[in-house]
């Protein structure tokens, strides 16, 4: 029986990077070997962990970073102009 493939969310979420990285990393050769389902891209499982391991070694991908604004929010206006 055939493995269950992947969608671009679920290999964005296994990698803890947006869709829209996972995007730039395709268009710039940086990101798992995938094929496509007619027009919809897929990827073997496997074959994300082979690339995860080559990636990252035995460590799962680094969590997401905070965007520069979310970390601004919580800070009183004084501090941000610093």
């Amino acid at each position: 029986m055939m493995e269950k493939q992947l969608t671009a969310k679920e290999v964005a979420a296994a990698l803890k990077i947006s869709l829209r990285t996972l995007e730039v990393r395709i268009r710039s050769g940086n990101a798992p070997r995938f094929y496509f389902v007619g027009n919809l891209r897929r990827w073997e499982p496997k074959i994300l962990q082979a690339w995860i391991e080559e990636q990252y070694g035995n460590a799962s991908p680094p969590p997401r970073r905070r965007s520069k604004s979310s970390n601004t929010q919580s800070l009183p206006p004084a501090e941000i102009e610093k």
